[in-house]
């Protein structure tokens, strides 16, 4: 998707998500991003530092928002 529509990552994200939260990435005492997603973020408290994931699945069913 071009960057130009006005679009962000975190925007549809929050549109797309079928839940209210996210997963997001930790950190190592020297700052390098591990590829581990424990720590958790709503999705109404903006954007995340670090990289997220977003859940694909609600109530056991594949879905995401239309």
């Amino acid at each position: 998707m071009p960057a130009d529509i006005g679009v962000s990552a975190w925007g549809l994200t929050a549109a797309m998500s079928p839940r209210a939260t996210v997963r997001v990435a930790v950190a190592d005492a020297y700052g390098q991003v591990l590829n581990a997603y424990t720590s958790i973020r709503r999705v109404s408290a903006g954007q995340p530092e670090l990289p997220w994931a977003v859940y694909l699945a609600d109530g056991g069913r594949f879905h995401l928002r239309p």
